[in-house]
C-alpha cells in the first residue's frame, strides 16, 4: 500500500441513503435520478456537496456531483462524506470503481445501500485528496464552461433570429428597394472640368472642419467576392496615373477621409472610393475610349445604390496634381454637403440603417401567414428546399471508426442540435445522393411513441467528421434549391420555431414508431425573407456555430484527458 494511503469500507467513508419519489410541482431545485438531471421541482431533500448514484436499471451505477440543494428521486442512492473525506474525491473514485459491476440482478440490475457500504476503497490522506480532485475539478471545470458557453451561442443566435424574422426588428439596410433613375446616371455627378488643366487651380484649397463621422451606409453596399483576387491584381499592376493619384491621397489626416483604391462594389471594382462618403473616383484613360456602354452599365448601377461617381482624366492627374486635389477636395465639400442635406435620400417608408424596421415605421403588407414587411413574400419549403432520406443500411456494413462516418437518429438531440457521440461508421455501399457535407442540414424523421421531442427537429452536420459521411433512413437531407439564396444556419433556426414545428410535425404519422413523411419538408410554408438580410444573418450564425464546435472539440480532449488521469491518480501511479 502506498505510504500514507489506507484502506476502508465505503460506509467509513460516507453515509448512504436512498432517494425518495419525486415531487409533482415545477420550481428551481434539480432532481436527479439515475440518468442524471430529470427535472426541478420546487422541493429539496438534500443540501451542499452530495454524490448521486444511479442504482436500478440501464444507468445502475452513474455517478454525478451536486454542490447545491437538490431532490435525489427514488432511482439514485445519494452519498454525504465523513469528516476527513474530501466529496469530491470520493465522486472521482467512485466514477474509477464502475460501480455497474457491483450491481445483483440481470434482467434488471439493482445496486444497494449494502453492496456499497461493504465496497473497499483505497483513500490517500486529506491534502492529497483534495490535490487530486482539485487537478480532476480543473478539467471538469472547464467542460461545463464550455457547456455553458454552448447555451449562450445558441440562445444568441435564437435571439437574433426571432427578432429578425419573427419580431421583423431586423436592422434595415437603406439600399433595399433603390432603383437606378430613367436615365441610367445620376444627372447630379459633378464631371471633372473641361479644357485641360489650365482649368484646375494650382494650389490646393484649404480643408474646412467637416463632420467625421459616416455619412453614407458603405457598410450594406453589396459586394461579390469572387472578385477578390482580380482586385488585388488591379492594385498590383500599377497604371502610372492611378499610383500617383494614391500617393496624393491616400493619407487620411492630409485629405480628412479614408480612401480605398480597386473596392469591389456588386459585380464591379471602382478605382477609388471613400466609403463614409459613398463618393467613387474613377481615373479616365485611352483604355476607357472603347468601354463607353460598359462605363454607362457600370454609372447606371452605382448611381441605384445613391453613390456618386467623379471621373478624372489621367492626363490631368499626372500633370497637374495639384490642381486634381483641388478639384477632389471640393467634390468631397459638394457631397458632404448633398448628404448632410438629404440625410442621405431614401424612399419613404424605408427606416434608417441601424434601426429596427417595425419600430422605425417599416412599411408593412397583408399576407396568409399575417403582416409581413413589403417586399418579403411567403413560399413554401418546396420552393426554395429539397429534401432527400437517407441510406436504409445494413446491420453487418457497421464499421470501426476507420470506416466512413454515418450520420443518425442519435446523431440528434431532442429539441434539436448535433449530438456528437451518436456518430456511427459505415463499410458498405451507398449512392451519391446518400453524401452530406459538413454544414449540410439533417432532420430526424423517426421517433418511438408520440411525444414530439425528436422527429422533426434539426442539425448541422460539423466538420470534425470529415468532408464527406453519409446520412440514414431515419435521417432527412435538406438542402437550398440552386436558386435559393438560404443557409443552413438560417433553415435550422426556422425549424426550431413552433410556428414553423406544427406544420412540419403534421406530417407525422405512425401507431409505435412515429414516422416524418417527406411532405413534411415539402408543403410548410414560411416567410422568405430578403437576401441581404440571410447573408447578414449567416455571417453572424455561421461564426457562433463554428465557435459551438470548437468547444465541443476542447471539451472532448479535455475529457479524455481527465478519463486517462483518473485511474493514474486513484491508483497513486502520478503523485501529487
Amino acid at each position: 500500500m502506498r505510504e500514507g494511503w489506507k484502506k476502508y469500507n465505503m460506509g467509513e467513508v460516507a453515509e448512504l441513503k436512498n432517494g425518495k419519489s419525486r415531487p409533482e410541482k415545477v420550481g428551481a431545485y434539480p432532481v436527479y435520478g439515475g440518468n442524471g438531471i430529470l427535472g426541478y421541482t420546487d422541493e429539496f431533500n438534500v443540501d451542499n456537496e452530495t454524490i448521486i448514484i444511479g442504482r436500478v436499471g440501464a444507468y445502475c451505477g452513474a455517478v454525478y456531483f451536486e454542490r447545491n440543494k437538490s431532490w435525489i428521486s427514488d432511482n439514485a442512492l445519494y452519498a454525504k462524506t465523513h469528516k476527513g473525506f474530501d466529496s469530491k474525491y470520493l465522486f472521482y473514485l467512485l466514477k474509477y470503481k464502475n460501480l455497474n459491476q457491483y450491481a445483483g440482478g440481470s434482467s434488471h440490475p439493482l445496486l444497494t445501500q449494502c453492496r456499497l457500504n461493504e465496497l473497499k476503497v483505497e483513500v490517500p490522506p486529506l491534502p492529497t485528496q483534495r490535490r487530486i480532485a482539485s487537478i480532476l475539478s480543473a478539467l471538469d471545470d472547464k467542460i461545463e464552461l464550455n457547456r455553458q458557453t454552448n447555451q449562450t451561442l445558441e440562445a444568441i443566435a435564437q435571439a437574433i433570429f426571432k427578432e429578425w424574422f419573427v419580431d421583423f426588428r431586423f436592422p434595415h439596410s437603406p439600399l433595399e428597394g433603390w432603383q437606378a433613375k430613367p436615365d441610367g446616371v445620376d444627372s447630379s455627378l459633378r464631371p471633372c472640368p473641361t479644357g485641360g488643366v489650365d482649368s484646375l487651380q494650382a494650389k490646393p484649397a484649404s480643408l474646412p472642419s467637416w463632420q467625421k463621422n459616416s455619412l453614407f451606409p458603405f457598410w450594406a453596399l453589396p459586394k461579390n467576392h469572387k472578385l477578390q483576387e482580380r482586385a488585388k491584381e488591379l492594385r498590383k499592376q500599377g497604371i502610372l496615373s492611378e499610383v500617383v493619384f494614391w500617393k496624393a491621397f491616400k493619407d487620411k489626416k492630409k485629405l480628412g477621409w479614408d480612401i480605398d483604391r480597386q473596392v469591389i462594389i456588386g459585380n464591379f471594382i471602382v478605382d477609388f472610393f471613400i466609403p463614409e462618403l459613398g463618393l467613387v473616383f474613377e481615373i479616365d484613360g485611352s483604355s476607357h475610349n472603347d468601354k463607353q456602354e460598359y462605363d454607362q452599365e457600370r454609372d447606371a448601377f452605382l448611381s441605384s445604390l445613391q453613390l456618386k461617381v467623379v471621373r478624372i482624366s489621367d492626363k490631368d492627374v499626372l500633370r497637374n496634381i495639384e490642381g486634381v486635389w483641388s478639384f477632389v477636395t471640393e467634390s468631397i465639400k459638394d457631397r458632404v454637403e448633398e448628404l448632410k442635406e438629404k440625410s442621405p435620400p431614401r424612399p419613404s417608408g424605408t427606416p434608417q440603417e441601424g434601426n429596427k424596421y417595425k419600430d422605425d415605421g417599416g412599411e408593412m403588407q397583408d399576407s396568409e401567414l399575417g403582416p409581413i414587411p413589403k417586399g418579403w413574400r411567403v413560399v413554401t419549403f418546396e420552393d426554395e428546399l429539397e429534401a432527400e432520406r437517407g441510406l436504409s443500411y445494413k446491420g453487418k456494413g457497421l464499421a470501426t471508426n476507420d470506416a466512413v462516418p454515418m450520420h443518425n437518429l442519435n446523431s440528434v438531440y431532442e429539441g434539436g442540435g448535433y449530438k456528437f457521440e451518436g456518430i456511427k461508421y459505415y463499410s458498405g455501399e451507398y449512392k451519391e445522393k446518400h453524401i452530406v457535407q459538413p454544414g449540410d442540414l439533417i432532420i430526424a424523421n423517426t421517433e418511438q411513441g408520440h411525444k414530439y421531442l425528436l422527429i422533426g427537429y434539426p442539425a448541422i452536420v460539423p466538420y470534425v467528421f470529415g468532408d464527406v459521411g453519409i446520412y440514414s433512413h431515419h435521417i432527412y437531407r435538406l438542402r437550398p434549391r440552386p436558386h435559393s439564396y438560404l443557409t443552413p444556419d438560417f433553415l435550422y433556426q426556422l425549424l426550431l420555431r413552433p410556428e414553423i414545428r406544427e406544420q412540419v410535425v403534421g406530417f407525422a404519422n405512425g401507431t409505435t414508431v412515429n414516422m416524418l413523411k417527406i411532405e413534411g419538408l415539402q408543403k410548410p410554408k414560411f416567410v422568405l425573407p430578403p437576401r441581404y438580410l440571410v447573408s447578414k444573418f449567416f455571417e453572424l450564425a455561421a461564426s457562433i456555430r463554428l465557435r459551438h464546435e470548437e468547444n465541443i472539440k476542447q471539451s472532448a480532449t479535455l475529457a479524455a484527458i481527465r478519463d486517462a488521469l483518473l485511474p493514474k491518480l486513484m491508483n497513486g501511479e502520478i503523485e501529487v
